[in-house]
């Protein structure tokens, strides 16, 4: 394997692409997830009178989505050190999505045994499994804030792990389902 050392040409250019790319992979992921909620919300499957979990849920973890692409677009327009003072908001902010998740999971089976679409079983195991998933990640990520190369990977992994629920709503077949 090659290495691009910053003396080489064309180093500029791979940084400046790459920055592109995940920046661009975050706008795409933060669009995919709010029109599916969005798709959830317009076919009347979600309301504004959901119990207060739901919405304190919903402020999390759109919350990290904010987070997610604000610090793409920071270090896309090189503001790195804003990035690092905002990343200490991430990291107290992932704990949070990992309770609030379980929490409403729980609660969610508890109330009405689940969204419809999901087995309880699945639910139960599914939805906490992924979360971890994601804290997993995300954790890695800023464990290895120093190895930018490793930091951005794993940090867009753990995104595209949780961009699952909104992209799930926006397959045509649980729209089918009475």
């Amino acid at each position: 394997m090659t290495v691009i050392s910053e003396t080489q040409p064309g180093f500029v250019d791979r940084m400046a692409g790459e920055r592109r790319f995940f920046f661009t992979m975050a706008i795409v992921m933060a669009a995919v997830i709010v029109a599916g909620f969005a798709t959830n919300l317009a076919a009347g499957r979600s309301s504004f009178s959901l119990p207060v979990i739901f919405h304190v849920h919903a402020f999390i973890f759109f919350g990290w989505v904010a987070i997610y692409v604000t610090q793409n677009a920071l270090v896309a327009t090189g503001r790195v050190a804003l990035h690092r003072r905002l990343g200490w908001l991430a990291a107290v902010w992932v704990p949070m999505m990992v309770a609030m998740g379980i929490g409403l999971t729980v609660y969610d089976l508890r109330r009405n045994g689940g969204p419809f679409f999901f087995d309880a079983n699945e639910f139960l195991f599914g939805n906490p499994f992924g979360i971890l998933a994601f804290a997993i990640l995300a954790t890695a990520a800023i464990v290895n804030r120093r190895r930018t190369d490793w930091h951005r990977r794993l940090m867009y992994c753990a995104m595209a792990y949780i961009t699952g629920p909104g992209f799930g709503r926006l397959l045509p077949m649980p729209l089918l389902i009475p």
